[in-house]
């Protein structure tokens, strides 16, 4: 289409707007406010009632007014509130769950979360966690009340941290957190919650926009593009190369530039190529790319992934971008920077010099690596299970891998493991216990059954929880989980076959020989693993528990149930789903 032609049908579009959508004026929004349920003097951003979309600020603030109880109530992410009040002029509210203020003893309530980037916390509002079906706490800091026959507790903390201080709370058998804004009062029990519930919590809104600035953003915003559209046909009839640009690069453009004051360097290809001798030593390869041996100009090694080409529209990339480039911890690689030029992918990572645990754990033969010791294999259980809990709860933003397994854990000189590979990562807000993933993602052998088939459970932490659980197996075993050559049929399965021996309290036969004061250290990497991998991920721990079962003494850990689907049929091959 020829550019002149374009520019006219530019001009049309900006003479003719529609301005009964544009004015404030406009009959239809009004310019008073309106009521809602018990509500008065609303306005922009809300709508609803007799009063369209276009009259509020989108989909987000859409209220809906019940006539029939007189109250309002709106729907931010999958949750449900009641709304008390709106502040328009500091722009904030206060709604309430109400079937926590129905019943709090209902097995369908779960956790509360926002879901929107739109919809804040209010600056006094802390979570409390509600763990159902437990013991009767012995701790006085712990409020208590009964859901039937079953006793209930709750203290004021995010599940994950109370674990970590009170460990015997993991027999909950489920456990809900709830924001609240009153003070903590463990002795008010139920009439304590009822309380917090019923007084219900604030919430900041952000605004994007305003209708006094709609008719005046759209005509800049129509001349930016015609503006736009003249530089670039300008430039593309000197370059030739208009167009070229793939719809991947677009996007990863697009987050590069949303991140804002992104603190990684930013290299050119040719860089890239001198960094490697023009791709000279190859390290490795994984499901996203080859890694190769590398030099910065000071001399540093540095390992560069370079990421297959068009693939999942730059996800991959976006992926390891936004989970590293928010981490910092001795047990994550560390992402020093990136190339992105034309079909070209890089991402340059500090250098592990003992490559990735695989090649201590599996391989044998005369070019075998020499084993870890017991002491090494610990250490390093403990040092990957800091860094997923860091992942998961240690940053603002928790961090979901789906891809723990020994390929992607890396050592350093002194053996100390770094998770890697954040191709299949997933961002989560942190009070957010489930996640929304359509694609099944991970290595089989690892993935969790839940990410398989959501009739377990939803997909969540745990899910990493059930992939560190068959690694640290296969750390003990010193081979596959699965093993087609085994000569007896129940030791094809190891957790099937090592959960049979840890029952019956005899020699666990390993491969490699255990001497007597190191037998306690396996066992206990046993039990957790076993714990690990339970079926449901409510059986499983959080990453802090197992750091604290690790540490734990020896007389304090029980053996696990036998996990449901423990010895499949077939041997399945280690191959990536994404």
């Amino acid at each position: 289409m020829h550019p002149t032609f374009i520019f006219l049908i530019f001009v049309l579009l900006l003479t003719t707007l529609p301005q009964s959508r544009c004015q404030p004026n406009d009959p239809v929004c009004g310019q008073q406010p309106y009521n809602c349920g018990s509500l008065s003097n609303i306005s922009y951003p809300f709508w609803g009632l007799n009063r369209p979309s276009f009259c509020g600020g989108g989909d987000s603030f859409n209220l809906k007014c019940h006539a029939n109880d007189a109250t309002t109530s709106i729907q931010i992410g999958s949750q449900n509130f009641t709304v008390k009040e709106i502040n328009i002029t500091f722009q904030t509210m206060r709604v309430v769950r109400p079937d926590l203020v129905l019943n709090v003893c209902s097995p369908h309530v779960n956790n509360t979360g926002l879901g929107s980037s739109l919809f804040k916390y209010g600056s006094s509002v802390y979570n409390i966690t509600i763990f159902y079906n437990c013991s009767l706490s012995l701790d006085a800091s712990f409020g208590h009340f009964s859901c039937g026959n079953e006793i209930t507790i709750f203290r004021d903390g995010p599940q994950d941290e109370l674990l970590r201080k009170f460990p015997w709370i993991a027999r909950c058998r489920r456990y809900v957190e709830v924001p609240v804004d009153v003070p903590y009062d463990n002795s008010g029990g139920l009439d304590f919650l009822q309380q917090a519930f019923d007084s219900g919590f604030p919430i900041n809104y952000t605004v994007l926009n305003n209708p006094k600035s709609v008719t005046g953003a759209t005509v800049a915003g129509l001349l930016i593009c015609i503006a736009i559209f003249y530089i670039r046909y300008r430039s593309s009839n000197c370059k030739g190369d208009f167009g070229l640009a793939t719809k991947s690069n677009k996007n990863i453009e697009a987050f590069l530039q949303n991140q804002g004051a992104l603190t990684l360097k930013r290299y050119k290809l040719s860089d890239v190529k001198k960094m490697t001798n023009n791709f000279k030593v190859k390290l490795g390869q994984g499901g996203f790319g080859i890694v190769y041996q590398g030099k910065l100009s000071n001399g540093s090694p540095v390992a560069i992934k370079m990421l297959n080409e068009a693939k999942n529209n730059g996800e991959d990339f976006i992926n390891e971008v936004a989970s590293i480039s928010r981490t910092s911890h001795i047990n994550v690689v560390t992402l020093l920077g990136f190339c992105l030029e034309g079909r070209k992918r890089a991402l340059i990572y500090e250098f592990m010099s003992n490559g990735s645990l695989d090649k201590f754990i599996y391989r044998k033969g005369p070019e075998a690596i020499a084993p870890l010791s017991w002491d090494n294999i610990y250490q390093i259980a403990m040092g990957i299970a800091r860094g997923l809990e860091y992942l998961h709860i240690g940053c603002n933003t928790r961090i979901l891998h789906f891809d723990i397994k020994p390929h992607n854990i890396l050592l350093d000189d002194n053996l100390c493991p770094k998770i890697s590979d954040f191709g299949l990562a997933k961002l989560c807000p942190r009070n957010e216990s489930i996640i929304s993933m359509s694609d099944a993602r991970g290595t089989m052998g690892y993935v969790a059954p839940e990410v398989l088939n959501r009739h377990f459970a939803g997909v969540s932490h745990k899910s990493d929880v059930y992939s560190y659980g068959m690694m640290l197996l296969e750390m003990v075993g010193g081979r596959k989980n699965i093993n087609a050559d085994a000569s007896h049929t129940s030791e094809i399965y190891f957790p099937h076959w090592i959960y049979k021996r840890l029952e019956l309290d005899t020699d666990l036969r390993l491969e490699e020989e255990i001497m007597p004061e190191k037998k306690e250290i396996v066992k206990r990497l046993i039990i957790v693993g076993l714990w690990c991998i339970q079926t449901f991920p409510n059986g499983r721990p959080t990453m802090s528990r197992v750091i604290d079962m690790l540490e734990a003494n020896m007389n304090s850990l029980e053996i696990p149930p036998k996990p449901l689907l423990s010895s499949p049929t077939t041997s399945l091959p280690e191959s990536s789903i994404s």
